[in-house]
């Protein structure tokens, strides 16, 4: 009896390990496109990111040239979005804290750049993107009106970004 016990121990411990592993070589065979497409969903969000924080710069900057009859200089900057308004009204909203209460830094922690004039449009206003690199990937304001912040979409989707990891 204790014999028969024992060969069915080891035949449950046997499938047991069998089973783990089976699953562990599942898992790893899935793993790769798991990866890719979870780091096309993370770009996705901070593509949202650059962009949200892009138009609500835009509506900063269109808010102050509304006040101020021009847009910043490049040598001003987006830092006088969050100053204190020269020559506006103790009562004007904007008076205690600016266009914006923060410059927001883009998804990837890096500050949005602000040209003007601009290249691709009356101004510019860009995040590099994931690469950090002045590139097809920027996103900006100037394809706001086609539907679209971003040069080049193709390294932001998933064949994309699989293509690319396998180069």
């Amino acid at each position: 009896m204790n014999r028969k016990l024992t060969i069915m121990l080891i035949i449950v411990l046997v499938l047991i390990v069998g089973a783990v592993l089976g699953y562990e070589a599942y898992m790893d065979k899935l793993a790769p496109e798991d990866a890719v497409a979870q780091h096309a969903n993370q770009l996705n969000q901070q593509i949202l990111k650059a962009r949200q924080d892009i138009d609500a710069i835009n509506a900063a900057l269109q808010q102050y040239r509304h006040d101020h009859f021009k847009l910043p200089s490049n040598q001003q900057g987006l830092a006088v979005l969050v100053k204190r308004a020269e020559n506006v009204s103790p009562t004007d909203p904007n008076y205690s804290v600016g266009y914006l209460t923060a410059l927001p830094k883009d998804a990837w922690g890096k500050d949005y750049i602000y040209k003007y004039p601009g290249d691709y449009s009356e101004y510019d206003l860009y995040s590099y993107g994931e690469d950090g690199v002045e590139d097809d990937d920027d996103i900006g304001n100037w394809l706001q009106n086609k539907g679209s912040h971003v040069k080049n979409w193709s390294k932001y989707s998933i064949l994309g970004a699989a293509k690319e990891r396998t180069q």
